[in-house]
């Protein structure tokens, strides 16, 4: 089981990026190998949100609602009030490891469904491994990493 993160969603589908090719990769290896990938109600808003920001493209939006919307292979996971009170607790006890609320969320969202893997280029993720509950968080950043 596998967590995709805003980054590689973005970046895998914006053929302006210059980490394009690489997240493209990524992703289609991911869509192979794993039987689902899972994301979050808030990392598609964040990949709506980023991808405006960035490129004003009307069509990247759509490609990225569509992806993530009406692949049969993602479930979105949604925010539900126990997982944002959990993520806002450990934004609070942990600021300096990661200082963002879609962060934590996907991270209790992974302990909770038991998902260890996130595609992600956020080193961030490497670091919360220091909390014992998310010990067996594995970021996976390039293709070759999937087994």
């Amino acid at each position: 089981m596998v967590f995709v993160d805003t980054n590689v969603f973005v970046a895998a589908l914006n053929r302006r990026d210059k980490l394009h090719e690489r997240d493209r990769d990524l992703l289609q290896k991911a869509f192979t190998t794993f039987k689902w990938l899972y994301t979050s109600d808030y990392i598609f808003n964040e990949c709506l949100l980023v991808a405006w920001a960035r490129t004003r493209n009307t069509t990247l939006i759509q490609q990225l609602d569509k992806v993530i919307q009406e692949s049969e292979k993602i479930e979105i996971l949604k925010v539900d009030e126990p997982c944002f009170s959990t993520a806002k607790s450990y934004l609070r006890k942990h600021p300096k490891l990661i200082s963002t609320l879609t962060d934590w969320a996907s991270l209790v969202l992974m302990r909770d469904h038991k998902i260890s893997n996130v595609l992600s280029f956020d080193i961030h993720f490497d670091k919360v491994r220091s909390i014992p509950e998310f010990s067996a968080i594995n970021r996976i950043s390039d293709a070759s990493q999937i087994i």
